[in-house]
């Protein structure tokens, strides 16, 4: 018994299993790109909102011990307070928004109680220091301070090589 090979039906056969391939990765890659848009740490975290230049931003706002203000920064100063002295801008990482502690208790607030500087606070919780300097380009022709303070610790240089927290 003679077979004969057959080209056509195997070329339509291996084109169909290329097509068969190509649908499946696009379909993956559909789902996954929806998954993503869709579920992201903006739905987890509630003060932050996405910024389309610096990749998110704080979210007016209380939330517990903390209040974003309107401006989009961490409040320093007591309801009473009557600043008389220079205006100061700090931009910074989660040490300089000072993450889990109170509004006042945080060292921004307590530089703006000792000196009577009226201190904006501009730091924001996991900001690298490519994103501190583009914060601090974003705000300082809004806030023309006469001093400004970046504050940052060495995980703010490895986290400018992060396209997300925690993943490079």
């Amino acid at each position: 018994m003679n077979r004969i090979f057959h080209w056509k039906r195997f070329i339509s056969i291996g084109l169909l299993n290329i097509l068969m391939v190509v649908i499946l990765f696009a379909s993956a890659e559909f789902l996954y790109r929806r998954y993503i848009i869709t579920h992201t740490i903006f739905e987890s975290v509630k003060n932050v909102e996405f910024d389309k230049w610096l990749g998110w931003a704080p979210k007016p706002g209380r939330y517990g011990g903390h209040t974003i203000t309107p401006d989009r920064f961490r409040k320093t100063e007591p309801d009473n307070f009557s600043p008389s002295g220079k205006k100061v801008l700090i931009c910074g990482d989660s040490f300089t928004y000072c993450s889990g502690v109170l509004d006042n208790e945080t060292w921004p607030y307590y530089l703006s109680e000792e000196t009577g500087w009226r201190i904006t606070n501009a730091g924001v919780s996991g900001y690298g220091l490519d994103q501190i300097i583009l914060r601090l380009e974003k705000v300082i022709d809004d806030i023309l301070p006469e001093i400004v303070i970046i504050s940052m610790i060495a995980d703010d240089i490895s986290r400018c090589e992060l396209s997300k927290i925690g993943r490079a």
